[in-house]
């Protein structure tokens, strides 16, 4: 018995070294170590630098709206050229969609990032010298082609550097940007447009809305000058394989988030998600892969029960964002025709059909020639504007409590409704003020039925099909915003009527539709 108490303090060198037991090292997974890595001055610069991903979007897709009633005579620009130039940006975001996934995916996010937005500023910076319509068309298809990609990737980027606990906060702190991006855009064409620049550089000839659009084009070179001193993302690095590079990121996040030294932190390894997540989007893929993946999650899309939910989803939407978008887009334009006829009737108004008439390319007849003028005195238009962005916000956050009331399918059909109700009164409005208080509570409450049913179709799938559910959901939006504004312009020209009927009618239909959703989860709309 004595033996074998002592056998442990034995002096054999080779036993104490056979049973020497292991070191123990902490392994962590993803969500462990980001949770490790706390919320501080990281987390907030992060979601400081994701302001410019999302002015950069408001920017790429709604800046012209404020150009071309400005721009019109310098360019020659006619009102069915309006239609295609304010939807050319939405083509390349269709064309290149998909494309885009891929290269996140398979790159990473800050590559993606970094190159997609110095592009976008590129192409923005075409748009602002152009010289002629055909550039400033080339220059917004491009720039469509590109922003979706980087936008994408920022928001993922933005994710992935928060825990669960936070997660939520960031979907929040995304929409209230792009709501205060919708309401800052009106503030830089208010702050240049208004004046009559016209100079030269290197034969170039300058006018206020080239200013303009120089200025927006700053705005996603600056953002990509911001991501290239941020760390890649963890999780992507993680999918990669790369866990000593991703540790490295957990490390120095923590640190500047709780000011210890990055020798604290808790885990010193990390566990290889490909052996513990079940989610597809963890493992690693070669571009082939990729698409390859996204094909089958395609094919599972295309049996029941999804296909049908699928073909609900998108038809939802495709009805309530062409109707909301291609009325939003043409709302500087209406608010610039209010303007003009008021400047030509000594401050009086009429009808809105009949103020409507100013939207034509305006002329005059000086010395019997025939001269196209721009009424800059318009501050109305930038004011008009600011008040619509500034309703949008308020109904996004009432919005957001009331889904915890009333469910998302009731908002899905409720909200439609309203917005149809709206733009059904916009007919019959005879003046400004009536315009801006219909146009507003139209467009706002149109906005969050969009993103009502964004919520229900996340709800609708499956973790591992929801990422494609969504991506063809926004591509058929994007399909619809593109018919829309192409379209407006020739009901226009057909008379008053057809117009407002179109974004009337689009979202009473789908309140209809929105009736054969399934009851959800309430779930945060943002």
């Amino acid at each position: 018995m004595h033996s074998i108490s002592e056998g442990p303090n034995r002096e054999d060198k080779g036993s104490t070294h056979l049973e020497e037991p292991e070191i123990d090292v902490k392994r962590a997974t993803f969500e462990e170590a980001v949770e490790e890595t706390g919320f501080g001055k990281f987390n907030l610069v992060l979601l400081l630098v994701l302001f410019f991903p999302c002015l950069s979007q408001v920017l790429e897709t709604v800046n012209i709206s404020y150009v071309l009633p400005i721009a019109q005579c310098d360019l020659g620009i006619s009102l069915e050229d309006k239609g295609f130039i304010i939807s050319v940006s939405f083509i390349g975001m269709v064309v290149s969609g998909f494309f885009w996934g891929v290269l996140s995916d398979s790159f990473g996010r800050k590559k993606v990032l970094v190159y997609g937005y110095f592009l976008n500023a590129f192409f923005a910076m075409i748009g602002a010298f152009a010289t002629s319509k055909t550039m400033i068309i080339i220059a917004k298809f491009f720039g469509g082609l590109i922003i979706s990609g980087p936008f994408s990737a920022a928001i993922a980027h933005t994710t992935e550097f928060h825990s669960k606990k936070y997660r939520s906060k960031v979907q929040f702190i995304r929409g209230m940007s792009i709501s205060f991006s919708n309401l800052l855009l009106p503030l830089f064409a208010w702050a240049i447009l208004p004046y009559q620049w016209d100079f030269s550089i290197l034969e170039y000839n300058f006018h206020s809305w080239n200013v303009f659009l120089m200025v927006c084009a700053t705005v996603p070179l600056l953002g990509g000058i911001c991501y290239m001193f941020l760390p890649e993302s963890p999780k992507y690095l993680m999918s990669q394989g790369k866990n000593t590079e991703a540790m490295e990121v957990f490390q120095k996040v923590y640190a500047v988030n709780t000011g210890k030294g990055k020798s604290t932190f808790t885990y010193k390894e990390l566990i290889k998600e490909t052996n513990v997540s079940q989610d597809t989007s963890f493992e690693q893929r070669s571009p082939l892969e990729t698409i390859k993946n996204g094909i089958e999650q395609l094919k599972l899309i295309l049996h029941k029960p999804y296909t049908s939910r699928m073909i609900l989803a998108c038809a939802a939407s495709l009805l309530v964002t062409s109707s909301n978008n291609t009325f939003k887009l043409w709302l500087p334009q209406i608010f610039q025709s209010i303007n003009d006829y008021q400047s030509n009737h000594n401050g009086t108004s009429t009808d809105l059909c009949t103020m409507l008439e100013d939207l034509q390319t305006p002329e005059e007849v000086v010395e019997e020639k025939i001269i196209c003028s721009v009424n800059t005195n318009n501050m109305s238009v930038y004011t008009n504007s600011m008040i619509v962005a500034t309703t949008r916000m308020v109904c996004c956050l009432i919005c957001t409590y009331l889904i915890e009331w009333l469910g998302s399918k009731k908002l899905a059909i409720t909200l439609p409704l309203l917005t149809a109700v709206f733009s059904a009164g916009l007919y019959f409005s005879r003046t400004p003020i009536e315009v801006l208080a219909l146009s507003s509570l139209g467009s706002s409450i149109g906005s969050v039925a969009d993103l009502v049913i964004m919520n229900i179709t996340v709800e609708m799938f499956p973790t591992t099909l929801r990422t494609v559910a969504i991506a063809l959901q926004l591509m058929t939006g994007r399909l619809g915003t593109l018919a829309g504004n192409i379209t407006f312009p020739y009901l226009l020209n057909t008379g008053c009527a057809p117009p407002f009927a179109f974004v009337t009618i689009l979202p009473f239909c789908c309140a209809i539709l929105s009736f054969l959703f399934p009851n959800t989860e309430n779930k945060p709309l943002l």
